[in-house]
């Protein structure tokens, strides 16, 4: 009777040990999927990076551009009214002549 308990109990723990085999088997394919699911994440993270930095870069560029433009603008708008003020005065002054 010994011998039947002892194999039953062998039989069992076999069992065991296969379930726990299978489990762990799981587990790693589970975590090697989760690794490339991750690696993908990081890949498109790394693209999507790369994208805005080259965006980020245009942009500076583009802002460098207009303060140019509005540098220039601000410049032209200074020396018209220069122009108008000087001519303002030559009017003044011609109606004071006129009027004298």
């Amino acid at each position: 009777m010994k011998s039947w308990s002892q194999a039953a109990a062998l039989e069992r723990r076999q069992q065991s040990w296969q379930h726990e085999l299978h489990r762990q088997g799981a587990l790693r394919e589970r975590a090697a999927s989760q690794r490339d699911a991750h690696a993908a994440e990081v890949a498109q993270l790394r693209a999507r990076a790369g994208r805005l930095q080259h965006e980020l870069g245009a942009s500076e560029a583009a802002v460098v551009m207009l303060e140019g433009v509005l540098e220039r603008a601000l410049r032209a708008d200074g020396e018209r009214g220069q122009r108008l003020r000087a001519e303002e005065q030559e009017v003044r002054a011609l109606e004071e002549e006129a009027a004298a």
